[in-house]
């Protein structure tokens, strides 16, 4: 696989980069339920 420029490869990036960097924050909280993380990719899908 090379490098592909197509912008939905950049978006699936970018989500999957904000998706850990909200659960990151989540866990520093200690406030990371299964109910939380279920709406959160349900947003995300």
């Amino acid at each position: 696989m090379g490098h592909t420029d197509s912008s939905a490869d950049k978006r699936v990036t970018g989500t999957s980069e904000r998706r850990e960097l909200i659960i990151q924050r989540l866990r520093q909280q200690g406030s990371v339920q299964v109910s939380d993380l279920s709406v959160l990719f349900a947003y995300l899908r």
